[in-house]
Order: structure tokens, then C-alpha cells, then sequence
């Protein structure tokens, strides 16, 4: 690589580690705001499932009341027919046969919700262990944003100043034509591989082929505009 070329690999290098961890603190943030938005959607549901499960209960309960009630209506008017104390003996036989189809019904209605009631006890107590877990993975996220973030903040401030250095070591011109690579979130430094830029697969003139290789001059790809850094064969690698 030609010595040129050396003041943009070391800016190219702060930068790089710069993304790197920008990308990492913005990552932990994610993360973090993913688990809470999940932690929420838990506890919303574990909320609604509580309701159901009390709106369940009180269903119930209301069953058990009506049951009670037309139990004790039913048994009153059957003892009432069968110890001949009925005004009206056909009147009193449809009461008590309406009275045993309600209660009936009533008694299915009931088994009916016993189980409407621990179904809902079972997702309350499912939503329940989700937002446990998920209550956990929000400590975790803060845990490791709160470990990691401070590290980060250091390393990028030092990043910083030394980055400063490496772009007033720069030439007007090279840190133009740097800025314009990054903008447009090109390489930068590029190789010439097996006769070709390895960022556009355009081929340099081998004039500048031989001066890259040679280490004479400093040469930009014609198409992407990245400076060449070395002529290599391709070896599979990036």
C-alpha cells in the first residue's frame, strides 16, 4: 500500500470502530425497548385474563345462586305434590316439571362454566409465567445496556479525539473525496483482484495495475472512485 494511503487507512479505521459501536449501543437500546414493548404486551394480556378469568367466577356464582334457588323451589314444590298439600294438583305437576327442566339445565349450565372458569385460571396463570420471563429479559437488557454502555461511551470519546488527529493529518483533497465515500457508504480502500476493482468488478487500465502493485502511485477506481490499496489474486477471502 502506498504511504499515502496510510493517514486514510488509519482515519478509515477509527471510523470503522466508531460504526461498530454505535451500532452496538443502538443495538442494546433495541434491545432493551423490545423487551419493555413485549413486557407489555404480556402484562396487557395478562390483565385481560385475569378479567376473564373473575368475569368467569362471577358467572359462577350467579349459576350457583339461581341453581340454589330453583333447587329449593323445585324440592318445595315436590314435597308440596306429594304430601297432597297442592291447590291444584295438574298446575302444581306442570310447575314442578318446568322446575326440574330448569334446574337441569341450570346444573349443565354450571358444569359448562366450571370449565369456562378453570380454563381461564389456566391462561391467567400461563400469561403469568410469560410476563415473569419476560419481566427477567427486561432486567437482563437493562443489565447489559448498563454494563456495556459506559465502556462504549469511553472508547467512542477516545475514538473521537484520535479521529480528529487522523483527518487534519489528511490533505484538503483526500478528505474530500473520503467524505464523498462515505456518504455514498462506499469501502474507501478497495484491491485490484485478478484485474479488477473488488468493490464495482471494473478493470483499472494496467498501467495503474503495475503503479498500485508497484507501490508508485496512488490510483482511484475509474467507476467507484475507491482508492486501490493492493493488486491481489482472488483467494476467496473479503
Amino acid at each position: 500500500m502506498h504511504v499515502d494511503l496510510c493517514g486514510i487507512r488509519d482515519l478509515l479505521a477509527v471510523d470503522t470502530e466508531q460504526d461498530a459501536l454505535k451500532s452496538e449501543a443502538q443495538a442494546l437500546a433495541t434491545a432493551l425497548k423490545d423487551a419493555r414493548a413485549r413486557h407489555d404486551e404480556a402484562e396487557e394480556a395478562r390483565a385481560a385474563a385475569e378479567r376473564a378469568r373473575a368475569g368467569a367466577v362471577k358467572q359462577e356464582r350467579t349459576l350457583n345462586r339461581s341453581l340454589e334457588d330453583y333447587t329449593s323451589k323445585r324440592d318445595r314444590t315436590r314435597t308440596l305434590i306429594d304430601s297432597g298439600g297442592a291447590p291444584d294438583y295438574g298446575a302444581a305437576k306442570k310447575q314442578l316439571d318446568q322446575l326440574v327442566d330448569i334446574v337441569d339445565q341450570l346444573e349443565i349450565d354450571l358444569l359448562e362454566q366450571f370449565d369456562a372458569r378453570e380454563e381461564a385460571e389456566r391462561i391467567e396463570a400461563r400469561a403469568g409465567l410469560v410476563l415473569t420471563e419476560l419481566r427477567e429479559r427486561v432486567e437482563e437488557a437493562k443489565v447489559a445496556q448498563r454494563r456495556r454502555r459506559p465502556e462504549i461511551e469511553a472508547r467512542y470519546s477516545a475514538l473521537r479525539s484520535a479521529r480528529v488527529e487522523c483527518w487534519a493529518a489528511l490533505r484538503s483533497e483526500q478528505q474530500s473525496h473520503y467524505a464523498g465515500l462515505r456518504r455514498k457508504g462506499a469501502p474507501v480502500l478497495v484491491d485490484v483482484v485478478d484485474g479488477a476493482c473488488s468493490h464495482c468488478h471494473v478493470e483499472p487500465p494496467p498501467q495503474t495495475v503495475v503503479e498500485v502493485l508497484r507501490e508508485r502511485r496512488v490510483h482511484t477506481c475509474r467507476s467507484c472512485h475507491c482508492w486501490f490499496r493492493d493488486v491481489r489474486a482472488d483467494d476467496g477471502e473479503e
